[in-house]
């Protein structure tokens, strides 16, 4: 009992820190799992307990608490980015610019209340700056405020006091956001349920989508051509997945010649597909390439969804992968953050990305140990993937 006594008295050990960090963050995300008139504050709560552990008189060495701090937020901001960052500037398009508009006249407006209150109050500055940090509940703000006014003015405290400021705002941040998406919702009578479905439909209706359409040669300028001869002269970004000729089905290998009545399976943007027939040909069903027979050889071309979690082939462009050549397959379609887009030679794989091959059972077999396909990795975070 003695050791258990000396690990919660002994306030400058790092027993004594790992222990109370682990008790505020465990209790903290235990009861943010609990459900509160169908609200869950996840990890929020975890800022809650470490105020109440700390009001109860547990303290920890300010330099290990310095250290943990900037390192958590060194890890906080970085493993954000590895999330975002794949779909960052696509999130641009159309919305994405309004979006962050909008947020920049927010924390323009943020700004002058504080000015307002530090010109019309006592109040100091640094305090009010923590105070906007905890309503508007950004911790990497509150960090970089911090670490700018200490390198400023070389002392600690008023960083404290700052600190002090933010945690005396976050609950009101966390609580008047939800109060006011409540009288939002029940003011108006929203069905959240109709809004997500119709938002969806608004932004499906508005991006182009990657599909599929099979195509007869009809152009006679194309006989003659190699697969990769066409994809070059024709002035849009598009993959043929396979060919049919003679009612054979062969995967379209960037070598393979085409003559004129070959049915190709092409895989584009939707919005591209009217300009693909008018420089190929007619459209014709995609059945035959869909319609797997029942004694179907080992050589039939089936398609197959792998998620890239190998090292090896992360940031390289295809072309310099070399993937029909070591494994008898193609790639067509990358699925990455949320967008569906079409591979093409330049496209450099991402850790998570979902991508569609095109082969026989026998290559594509061969083909996923390559790419890795671990849902095991996928489950494991990678802070350290470049």
């Amino acid at each position: 009992m003695h050791w258990l006594t000396q690990l919660f008295t002994q306030h400058e050990s790092v027993a004594y820190t790992a222990v109370i960090y682990a008790l505020t963050i465990f209790s903290g995300a235990a009861l943010g799992r609990l459900r509160i008139f169908g609200i869950t504050f996840g990890v929020t709560l975890v800022l809650f307990t470490g105020i109440i552990i700390s009001d109860l008189g547990f303290t920890i060495n300010e330099h290990i608490a310095h250290f943990v701090k900037e390192f958590g937020l060194i890890l906080f901001v970085y493993t954000i980015g590895l999330q975002v960052g794949p779909g960052f500037f696509a999130s641009f398009q159309k919305e994405g610019l309004k979006l962050n508009a909008l947020m920049l006249i927010v924390i323009l407006f943020d700004i002058l209340i504080v000015l307002a209150f530090f010109r019309f109050t006592n109040n100091d500055l640094p305090t009010l700056v923590g105070i906007m940090q905890g309503a508007v509940t950004n911790t990497p703000g509150l960090g970089a405020a911090q670490q700018t006014l200490t390198n400023l003015i070389g002392d600690g405290t008023l960083a404290v006091q700052m600190a002090a400021g933010y945690a005396a705002a976050y609950p009101g941040g966390v609580m008047g956001l939800i109060a006011a998406i409540f009288l939002v919702k029940y003011g108006f009578r929203i069905n959240v349920a109709a809004e997500k479905r119709l938002t969806l439909r608004r932004l499906r209706a508005g991006t182009a989508s990657v599909t599929r359409i099979a195509l007869q040669v009809d152009n006679p300028m194309l006989a003659g051509k190699t697969v990769a001869a066409v994809r070059q002269i024709l002035p849009t970004s598009f993959a043929i997945s396979r060919l049919s000729r003679d009612g054979e089905i062969t995967l379209a290998e960037e070598n393979k010649r085409i003559q004129q009545g070959d049915i190709l399976l092409i895989i584009a943007r939707d919005d591209e597909t009217e300009r693909l027939m008018t420089l190929i040909g007619s459209q014709v069903s995609t059945s035959i390439f869909s319609d797997k027979p029942r004694t179907a050889s080992p050589a039939y071309i089936n398609a197959m969804r792998v998620n890239i979690t190998q090292s090896a082939v992360c940031n390289k462009k295809l072309s310099s992968l070399n993937i029909h050549e070591r494994f008898g397959v193609n790639i067509t379609r990358v699925r990455r953050a949320g967008i569906e887009f079409v591979a093409d030679r330049n496209t450099r794989l991402q850790f998570g990305d979902s991508i569609t091959l095109i082969g026989d059972d026998a290559h594509l077999k061969h083909a996923v140990t390559a790419f890795g396909n671990s849902k095991r990795d996928l489950q494991i975070p990678h802070i350290a993937e470049l």
